[in-house]
């Protein structure tokens, strides 16, 4: 069983003897009242419920997944209704399937209510670089078929590093990425992207990691969402285990300008 607690909300989770969770949360927002139970369970066949959740604003939320009818496929269907609206429910259902290998994979979504879409995407590897691209197909009022989206990327993946350059949103935006492992505590990473017709503006954020010891992990990070100084936030985060159940963690937000107020935060986890 596991209990969280952070400020205004609580979060309780179990386990049965034979693989089935369920869980419950709860959240208070000023005068505000949040709150959702869910269940998720697996069997033998490859028939998957990988989340079934009810809310108390009448929304149930559904993710199934098929894993063994076909080698190297897994079917889905991911579902969002609402049985208790009588007007304009918002609700929408998708279903997939994805292909995968040592080398190649291919994922196919569709979903059946209006508007109705498909989004498709791919991925493949050679040695250590990675070649991928994905695009979005919606029908319109008239029959036809109109392009919501494609972007395209390549990365390069070892143990230790990475590095990543993606366009995005129909080519208006871009990324560039690195990750790179310095030694067994130490870690870095950093993006820097914006818009493709104005570079001068490109958002910024480069940060690390270091581990005290087994139980303690230190991050910090220094961003520009929009590449000026007046956006710029450091924030710092202690994640600290106390013991075999029970974590604490502590994290600082503070203006890079010192013009505003920082903002603190702590939470506790207990495992039972």
């Amino acid at each position: 069983m596991l209990f969280r607690s952070l400020l205004r909300s609580i979060f309780v989770a179990t386990k049965t003897a034979n693989g089935t969770k369920y869980n419950a949360e709860a959240s208070i927002s000023g005068a505000s009242v949040s709150g959702k139970i869910g269940a998720s369970l697996k069997h033998d066949s490859g028939f998957n419920v990988d989340k079934v959740e009810f809310d108390n604003k009448g929304t149930l939320t559904t993710n199934i997944t098929l894993d063994k009818a076909v080698d190297n496929v897994q079917f889905s269907v991911n579902s969002k209704i609402q049985p208790l609206a009588t007007t304009n429910p918002a609700e929408s259902v998708t279903i997939g399937a994805t292909y995968s290998s040592a080398d190649f994979q291919a994922d196919v979504d569709v979903s059946p209510i209006d508007p109705t879409s498909a989004d498709f995407s791919a991925c493949f590897k050679r040695d250590d670089i990675h070649f991928g691209g994905a695009a979005g197909l919606k029908l319109t009022e008239d029959g036809g078929v109109d392009v919501s989206g494609y972007d395209f990327g390549v990365g390069y993946i070892k143990s230790s590093a990475a590095a990543a350059f993606t366009i995005k949103n129909k080519l208006a935006d871009y990324q560039f990425s690195f990750f790179h492992q310095h030694s067994d505590k130490i870690a870095f990473a950093a993006t820097i992207g914006g818009k493709t017709d104005n570079a001068g503006s490109a958002g910024l954020a480069f940060g690390g990691s270091y581990n005290v010891d087994d139980g303690t992990t230190a991050n910090a990070k220094l961003s520009a969402p929009d590449g000026s100084a007046s956006s710029a936030n450091f924030s710092f985060n202690l994640d600290h285990r106390l013991n075999a159940s029970a974590n604490l963690g502590l994290t600082a937000v503070i203006p890079a300008d010192l013009t505003g107020a920082p903002q603190f935060g702590l939470n506790l986890s207990l495992g039972i």
